[in-house]
């Protein structure tokens, strides 16, 4: 089970906020004996320890979703914010640089 203090990333996969300023991912493992599942918030170096030891094979359940966009950044800011460029170029001088 996963706690509330999860986040999603952006590369889509889950991590937890460390209180140090990090982030620890967050494993899904399944016993190759038992079929049992467990995840687990630990660092890529025990994950690597806990596949070594052979008991474990880890689960990956999806994979995070492409990001494609079409349009522009002044046609997702919208008519509202050209037309506030609009007026900062107006009211900055003739030596601006404000593209519109």
């Amino acid at each position: 089970m996963i706690s509330k203090g999860v986040i999603r990333s952006i590369y889509g996969g889950l991590r937890s906020p460390n209180f140090f300023g990090g982030n620890m991912p967050i494993y899904t493992f399944r016993n190759k004996e038992s079929g049992e599942e467990v995840t687990e918030f630990m660092s890529m170096a025990s994950r690597e320890e806990k596949l070594a030891t052979g008991e474990w094979e880890q689960v990956i359940t999806g994979v995070g979703g492409m990001i494609s966009d079409s349009k522009s950044t002044m046609t997702r800011a919208g008519k509202e914010w050209e037309g506030h460029l609009k007026r900062v170029k107006k009211n900055s001088g003739r030596g601006n640089t404000i593209n519109v």
